[in-house]
């Protein structure tokens, strides 16, 4: 549809008409996550029009993205003094104070006061996020003071008294005070009435987590958050509710997200945690039960399959326990943490020899890591669950045994283990080589008490 209308307003020679369309298209792009797409269509645009404001837009933050601040600082100076709307200073204002170069916070805020005026004509939340920029412009470059004071001289009616009081203790906590932060926010909290913006709540209960202030802030996200999509204030809400340990929220929340067909890792994780933590054993398996019957990220679902094993090793439920070993995570997927979960999963699977070799792996992997040494010593001694059957060590040395040999001269005793592992490369500070190690062919197929050499030469 877009390329069709691409060629009539081609044919047709009217060029604002194809800066809108190829603008339009990569902004399809963008939903589908089809970035390549969307920046050919954001350049093409620009190159018809360089003028076109939007195009600008789009092509300085494609450049901001790579972190091209020269090219997006030059774009959107090409369209100062156009009687264009405030958000072209704040845009460039705030490409500045990224790049940092000389003069540049200075630049940022010569252009910020400049147009103060103006800003009666914005929409609320561009004139919040305006000030807020030229106040930690200031804090920076002129010290607290200063930033204060532009708040006490802004146009009244710019914002809220309620925002007001949030943007000076957000001045206060980014330089270090938060005494006089906290006095701000809970300032700023009193202020709130029933008219009071979402946009304007959604700052004050930012500043709120910000300092720490998670029961405050987690009563405020509960009125802006709706479990209808996932965005950045669901993290927000979820991070609050889980210092708070509001089990009955989250538990409640995630059902809500789940029950609208959408997916979020670290919820469902959270959610089973608590369950978990709590004894809501039923609860749990449900979550993860129905995870697995549709999952909705399938690179996933073998940690799922992890935690529902465990489930049903903890509650002595061995139908939850997965038996095929395929269908678990693979030891260069995990972290040592996880990694211990499943080699204990596969310890009370069909095979239990299984999760001695999955151990042993991963503290290959992971040498330095306690979880894992933890998970190779529960693999072979634990008190509880199947025996493991190891066994002995054979008496003509092959790949995957450890020899200690003595040398004939010096009677010096050491240790050299043939390490045959596909998942990672012999380490010989552990005393690992490989199977092509000239010591290693040197002791293959020799049995106890039979002689090799360390080396041969010309004399020997």
């Amino acid at each position: 549809l877009f390329a069709d209308a691409l060629e009539t307003y081609k044919k047709q020679g009217i060029t604002a008409c194809m800066v809108r369309a190829c603008l339009a298209r990569a902004t399809v792009c963008m939903g589908l996550k089809d970035d390549a797409a969307m920046e050919r269509d954001i350049l093409f645009a620009y190159q018809l029009d360089s003028s076109d404001p939007e195009a600008a837009f789009r092509y300085a933050s494609m450049m901001i993205k790579s972190e091209n601040f020269d090219a997006a600082i030059l774009t959107l100076e090409g369209l100062l003094g156009r009687g264009l709307r405030c958000g072209v200073e704040l845009f460039l204002s705030q490409c500045l104070d990224r790049r940092n170069s000389n003069g540049d916070r200075k630049r940022a805020i010569e252009l910020l006061r400049n147009r103060l005026k103006d800003l009666d004509k914005e929409e609320p939340e561009l004139r919040a996020e305006y000030l807020a920029t030229l106040l930690d412009l200031e804090r920076q470059t002129q010290g607290v003071e200063t930033a204060l004071k532009t708040i006490g001289d802004s146009p009244e009616g710019i914002v809220s008294s309620e925002l007001t009081m949030a943007l000076k203790g957000e001045v206060f906590r980014r330089s270090g005070n938060k005494p006089e932060a906290v006095m701000a926010a809970k300032e700023s909290l009193s202020r709130i009435k029933p008219e009071t913006t979402i946009q304007d709540k959604r700052r004050i209960a930012t500043l709120l987590q910000a300092l720490g202030m998670y029961k405050d802030a987690l009563e405020l996200w509960k009125v802006i958050v709706q479990p209808e999509y996932i965005g950045k204030d669901t993290y927000r809400i979820v991070e609050c509710a889980h210092q708070c340990e509001d089990v009955t929220f989250i538990t409640q929340f995630a059902g809500k997200i789940r029950a609208n067909g959408l997916w979020e890792r670290k919820l469902f994780d959270l959610e089973v945690y608590y369950r978990e933590k709590y004894n809501d054993d039923k609860g749990a398996m449900k979550v993860l039960e129905e995870f697995l019957r549709n999952p909705p990220e399938q690179s996933y679902a073998p940690y799922v399959r992890t935690r529902l094993s465990h489930l049903g090793i903890r509650t002595g439920n061995k139908s939850l326990i997965e038996t095929d070993p395929a269908r678990l995570p693979t030891v260069r997927d995990v972290d040592a943490k996880v990694g211990r979960i499943v080699a204990l999963v596969l310890r009370h699977g069909p095979e239990p020899i299984r999760g001695v070799e999955y151990a042993y792996e991963l503290v290959r992997l992971n040498w330095n890591q306690e979880e894992a040494h933890l998970a190779i010593i529960e693999s072979i001694l634990a008190p509880v669950g199947p025996t493991v059957d190891i066994k002995h060590p054979e008496e003509t040395v092959a790949p995957g045994i450890a020899v200690q040999y003595e040398e004939d001269d010096t009677r010096e005793l050491h240790w050299h283990i043939i390490e045959n592992s596909v998942v990672s490369e012999p380490e010989s500070s552990r005393n690992e080589f490989p199977i092509d190690h000239p010591i290693s062919e040197e002791m293959v197929g020799k049995k106890r008490d039979e002689h090799f050499h360390l080396a041969k030469d010309g004399i020997q």
